[in-house]
């Protein structure tokens, strides 16, 4: 599958600059370009704004580049994003006042391609070790609380999640149901583990397709599981939904499990 590209945003009035930097990036970037300050704070007005890295003329009409580093900073996805500042002076008081506004990297005009893609290149590289790390973390902290056979919650986090439920809801109408497979141990017995792991899957795969996605379902045991139907409408409701389980249930059994396993309780 082909790797994502990281986007770019490029800010310049000049097409002739925005010209020669989209040539020098074009291959490595997926680049997005406008022409002036307003259009640039604009885009980072709306939520759905994913860039990876800002490229900044720093001297524009209108709204130059200081003024959007000034009100970068009152923009929650906008100030997270580095601004490289590009500007055809190499003064330190321009460099100065850019470091200052938040700015994290500075090239000149015009643009050497071996300098601006290493420093491209040295913040970019710092984010995407970051993503890594913070993805890492997401997946061991997803993989902490499920179960590793049926991909429910696993008991510490389904028992946490049904009491936390439970405390804070308190007002509203639940229904917690413990579910337990009958003759589950004749199967291992007979048929071996791999049978019996195939009917634990196939009796959590029902258990799925039957509750909604607000509802909390879980293997606590074995054999054993745990569900929380969470703020239904009525009794009527609750008894409607455990009947499509059984017959589920039911029908499964009869299709695919072992004549051992007569029912589930």
């Amino acid at each position: 599958m082909e790797q994502l590209r990281e986007k770019l945003l490029l800010v310049d009035d000049s097409n002739f600059q925005r010209t020669v930097i989209r040539e020098m990036l074009q291959e490595s970037f997926d680049l997005t370009e406008v022409a002036s300050g307003e259009e640039c704070l604009e885009i980072f007005k709306s939520d759905s704004a994913q860039y990876e890295m800002v490229l900044l003329d720093l001297v524009m009409p209108g709204i130059d580049g200081f003024e959007v580093l000034r009100r970068r900073r009152d923009m929650d996805n906008f100030r997270k994003i580095p601004v490289i500042v590009l500007t055809t002076s190499d003064s330190e008081s321009s460099q100065k006042e850019a470091f200052e506004l938040g700015a994290d990297e500075y090239i000149v005009k015009p643009v050497d391609d071996r300098v601006a893609l290493s420093r491209i290149n040295n913040i970019l590289g710092a984010r995407r070790r970051i993503k890594a790390l913070l993805h890492k973390q997401e997946q061991l902290k997803i993989m902490s609380e499920i179960d590793g056979m049926t991909k429910l919650f696993n008991k510490t986090t389904t028992e946490r999640l049904v009491n936390k439920t439970l405390e804070e809801a308190s007002d509203k109408l639940h229904a917690l149901m413990v579910i337990d497979i009958d003759n589950f141990k004749a199967v291992n017995d007979i048929f071996g583990h791999k049978v019996g792991d195939h009917t634990i899957f196939v009796v959590a795969g029902v258990l799925s397709s039957t509750f909604s996605s607000v509802d909390y379902i879980g293997r606590i045991g074995g054999d054993e599981f745990m569900c929380l139907l969470s703020d239904f409408n009525n009794v009527t409701d609750f008894k409607s939904r455990l009947t499509e389980m059984r017959k589920k249930l039911k029908a499964k059994i009869a299709e695919k499990m072992p004549e051992y396993v007569f029912s589930v309780s």
